[in-house]
């Protein structure tokens, strides 16, 4: 058989074989037995990354039990700190202690105790309530109010606070009160007046004031005799005696209504009228405005400020120039002088 007859019959063979073959074309473009497409799609199915999932850690759950224990613990001890307060009369802290346990404790031996503990508290705001009752009856004002105050800040919104509360706004808004804190500020202010008095009197060693019961007067304990009072402002030295009668002004002007005020004025009318006594307050007057005057040009000169200081010693040397400290006052200022150049 010719050769060229045999290579065509072995090419017709190897084309029917291709044709016999399944073919598919892949997505580079070449062609492959499915076979072996299948067993790449396999292997890429395999090899395919794991889709990550949220894993969720439950804790442990704590027993009841134990939950239960804890709160007794702590509430046994909160009890036991109120205990301590209220053996040591601090009742605001008790009852600070107490209240917020009313919404935890779960032992109703504990809830027994704890009541037993405010109870105690109640009845002190109670007697404090009744004790300021009692001052308002008396018509002593100030202290009463003063309860008042003490009962609400206490004793916060238990029974008795709220009591006291309704009674403080009711007693701010009466006319009769307030008149009567008027009086109160007035003998104050006219108690301070009688405190500079007999100390500088004493400091004198002259004989103590006399003085009237508090029956007889509006103070809370014996006060000078206000008649004697202006006899008394005489005897005193310089400084006190401007302090008192500043205080003895300030009281005849702020409440003139009432019988601590009304006395000042007529006290301060006996001063304005004594020509002997105006005449040694405009001295105590001198006095002081000179002992200022040197005080503050020495702070200056003291600060460097030499300027300023010159001026206020010539202010001095031409408002008191026979006072005794004008000699020294002179020398400081040619000194002053000599330093600026002048």
């Amino acid at each position: 058989m010719p050769r060229r007859m045999i290579y065509g019959l072995i090419a017709l063979v190897l084309v029917a074989v291709a044709t016999a073959l399944p073919l598919r074309t892949l997505p580079n473009g070449s062609r492959t037995d499915l076979d072996a497409i299948s067993a790449a799609t396999k292997k890429k199915k395999t090899t395919a990354p794991v889709s990550k999932q949220k894993v969720t850690v439950n804790a442990p759950k704590v027993p009841a039990n134990d939950v239960d224990d804890a709160i007794h613990q702590r509430v046994a001890g909160q009890i036991d700190a109120a205990r301590r307060a209220i053996s040591a009369k601090n009742w605001q802290q008790a009852r600070e202690t107490l209240e917020p346990l009313l919404g935890v404790v779960r032992s109703s031996n504990q809830r027994e105790r704890i009541d037993e503990l405010l109870a105690k508290v109640d009845a002190e705001g109670e007697i404090r309530l009744q004790k300021a009752n009692t001052l308002y009856t008396e018509k002593k004002y100030e202290q009463a109010l003063k309860g008042y105050r003490a009962v609400a800040t206490i004793f916060g919104q238990r029974k008795a606070a709220h009591e006291a509360q309704a009674a403080l706004d009711k007693a701010e808004n009466d006319p009769v009160v307030a008149s009567a804190f008027k009086a109160s500020k007035a003998q104050a202010m006219a108690d301070q007046i009688q405190a500079i008095i007999t100390t500088d009197l004493a400091a004198q060693k002259l004989p103590a004031p006399a003085t009237q019961p508090a029956s007889e007067s509006d103070g809370d304990g014996p006060t000078i005799d206000a008649a004697l009072r202006f006899d008394y402002l005489k005897k005193l030295q310089s400084e006190p005696r401007q302090n008192a009668l500043k205080l003895l002004e300030m009281l005849a002007t702020l409440y003139p209504d009432t019988p601590a005020g009304k006395q000042a004025a007529s006290d301060m009318a006996l001063v304005k009228a004594d020509k002997d006594l105006q005449q040694q307050m405009a001295a105590d007057q001198n006095e002081s405005r000179a002992k200022q005057i040197l005080t503050v040009a020495g702070n200056y000169e003291k600060a460097g400020m030499d300027k300023i200081a010159l001026g206020k010693y010539q202010e001095f040397l031409k408002l008191y120039p026979a006072r005794p400290e004008a000699a020294d006052v002179a020398k400081r200022v040619e000194a002053l002088k000599t330093k600026l150049g002048q």
